[in-house]
């Protein structure tokens, strides 16, 4: 009779048991006591082959916010603590609505943990370029995934990797004023031009003593770009993430990683750049398959570069196949 109790009180069979339970009665469960709260969670991570979510933690979100996906399950947990590495994957988040109710659930979890050491943030964000978003939503979004950063930053993360942000990068345009024209270097004739690898080598390392004088410094994001005008208004305000200014008081940031550029256009770049400005970073990887055409813009986005990371030793860059905007 004992071992049959032990089989039964196992945590095997509670996790397939509280496993076959609706979504509302898991939530119920996770209330009723540590050990309940304990078995529950792990079920519902169980499901996302979440095995040790303290180590590592990869999070593919719900389009519906009321869904029991793997974030909202540690949002229920009173034993997560800390998070060594977590991935908040919004790749099914269909619409601008639910991403930046997703973005607030994901600041909610950031900020009850102890720590925080490796954070990815996927969001490809291409299906929201075309729809009609207003000032005031625009403003709700930059102001929403503002706090979740200066959240993940105050948590102490020292590796930080970005893929997709290309949203709202498109109601924005680089400002053809003569000091950044004048930056601009003339392209090498098509029989001279080396490859993207000879050209890129030593750009960042060379140009990290100083900023030119013909470049505007990283904050000066509103003397580079300014957004397009829209049917609805006449005249369009300036609206990007504002960079905190405790950033240099918190980041312990050393690694960056962006899988896309946008985080280096309005409206996420005035925030990039005083993030990396502020931090010591020491390795950066970047890929640069959608590095903007116009060799103006991009060589602008390297000199920006090269003045808010001064003391990077590592330099990786990956699918650079817009190279002769380098040269």
């Amino acid at each position: 009779m004992s071992m049959l109790q032990d089989f039964w009180c196992t945590d095997e069979l509670a996790l397939h048991t509280f496993a076959s339970l609706p979504a509302p009665d898991l939530r119920n469960c996770a209330q009723v006591s540590r050990s309940f709260n304990r078995i529950s969670v792990q079920s519902v991570l169980d499901q996302h082959e979440i095995w040790n979510a303290q180590r590592s933690a990869v999070l593919q979100l719900a389009d519906n916010p009321n869904d029991l996906d793997g974030l909202s399950a540690l949002l229920l947990s009173v034993h997560v603590k800390s998070l060594a590495s977590v991935t908040f994957n919004l790749k099914r988040v269909a619409s601008l609505q639910s991403a930046l109710k997703s973005f607030h659930k994901m600041q909610r979890l950031v900020d009850r943990m102890a720590s925080l050491h490796t954070v990815h943030v996927n969001w490809p964000s291409d299906t929201y370029q075309n729809q009609p978003i207003s000032d005031k939503m625009l403003a709700t979004a930059c102001k929403c995934v503002e706090e979740f950063l200066d959240t993940i930053i105050s948590k102490g993360c020292a590796t930080l990797q970005f893929s997709g942000f290309n949203v709202f990068a498109s109601k924005y345009k680089l400002r053809k004023n003569p000091a950044i024209t004048a930056a601009e270097t003339p392209r090498a004739p098509t029989a001279e031009r080396l490859s993207f690898w000879d050209g890129a080598r030593g750009y960042l390392p060379s140009r990290h003593t100083r900023a030119a004088s013909d470049v505007l410094s990283p904050l000066s994001e509103e003397g580079n770009y300014s957004r397009k005008p829209s049917r609805f208004s006449i005249s369009t305000p300036w609206i990007s993430l504002t960079p905190s200014p405790k950033l240099s008081q918190v980041t312990k940031l050393t690694t960056f990683y962006a899988d896309s550029t946008g985080v280096f256009r309005p409206p996420f770049s005035q925030w990039t750049f005083a993030l990396l400005k502020s931090s010591a970073v020491t390795s950066v990887s970047l890929f640069l398959h959608d590095i903007p055409d116009d060799g103006v813009e991009s060589k602008l986005i390297l000199d920006r570069l090269a003045e808010a990371i001064p003391d990077v030793t590592t330099i990786l860059l990956h699918r650079a196949s817009n190279w002769s905007c380098f040269i």
